[in-house]
């Protein structure tokens, strides 16, 4: 575990806070650990086991500027680390912590030889991309699909928008810049949740192959599914929230693009729509699944989402 401090922090509420987000940190670690898993072909890598986690803090506030867990893998690059987080509209008084946590002592989660393991969806050619899907032991799943879809939306958008700034000048021109660098931002987002799915979905085929002919094999494989459906119920709502975000950028290019492209910002919010729509599917499904004393809290969340993408829609689309 490892902590960067403030040092500049001479004050009891900045110590505390520093504390406080550490804590948080540590939990948020504890909630979404990944244990390691070992391809039977090859030496274990950071996909899973090695969870690093980063939270970025505006001194100046208190408020949390972003948390985010690392993505080395989703993009093929070595250096997109948790804690390479951004933010457009704080570029001072930002201090990192990140959590490292690896436990020895959880076996290392066998993946079946025959299970054709997928490091990444953006390395695959659309054909083998169907074809891995199209299969009884499918390797991408149903979330993996639908955040595809609504990356391909979203780059759609940046398409109108890169189009659009072609005959625009000045204040306009930098406005529409801005836009598309947030829409590429948001575009890339997604593109790494549907990999996320993925591995989710991975780590689940390897825990199902875990040993369980002891009780204590038993209550820890039974503890290792638990907390993945708990994954793979956060992760459609996770998506889903970053979409009800992307509809506001909607709302925004709407108004400035050039008309010969509206009708593919129309596209965009039908896919983008349907995307919504399908990740809550997903997410009910998976909290069907829970014990019942922790579904309320999802259901609410979801229940939330639901109601403000709604309002979203209708005020973008009149």
């Amino acid at each position: 575990m490892f902590l960067f401090p403030n040092y500049m922090s001479a004050n009891v509420f900045k110590q505390e806070k520093d504390a406080l987000c550490f804590q948080g940190l540590m939990a948020r670690l504890y909630k979404l650990f990944a244990v390691q898993i070992a391809d039977p072909r090859s030496e274990p890598t950071h996909t899973n086991g090695l969870n690093i986690h980063a939270l970025i803090v505006d001194n100046a506030t208190g408020q949390v500027l972003g948390m985010q867990q690392n993505s080395i893998h989703a993009f093929k690059h070595p250096i997109r680390h948790a804690e390479r987080l951004r933010s457009s509209n704080h570029l001072h008084f930002i201090f990192v912590v990140f959590g490292l946590l690896f436990n020895p002592q959880c076996k290392a989660q066998q993946l079946p030889p025959s299970y054709q393991k997928l490091t990444s969806v953006w390395t695959i050619t659309l054909a083998e991309y169907k074809d891995r899907l199209a299969q009884t032991n499918p390797t991408i799943t149903g979330g993996c699909v639908t955040l595809t879809t609504a990356t391909l939306a979203t780059d759609l958008l940046v398409m109108v928008l890169k189009v659009s700034t072609v005959h625009s000048k000045g204040a306009m021109k930098n406005f529409i810049d801005s836009l598309t660098e947030q829409v590429v931002s948001m575009r890339d987002t997604l593109a790494m949740l549907a990999d996320t799915d993925n591995y989710i979905f991975q780590d689940f085929i390897a825990a199902y192959h875990l040993p369980h002919e002891t009780t204590q094999e038993t209550t820890q494989r039974t503890t290792v599914i638990h907390n993945l459906l708990i994954r793979a119920t956060n992760s459609p709502i996770d998506a889903a929230d970053r979409l009800c975000q992307l509809f506001y950028l909607i709302q925004a290019a709407r108004r400035i693009v050039s008309e010969n492209v509206k009708s593919d910002v129309a596209s965009c919010l039908l896919l983008l729509d349907a995307s919504f729509k399908a990740l809550t599917t997903l997410a009910k499904d998976n909290i069907s699944q829970m014990p019942e004393a922790q579904r309320p809290s999802y259901e609410k969340r979801l229940q939330d989402l639901i109601s403000k993408e709604q309002i979203v829609i209708k005020s973008t689309t009149n």
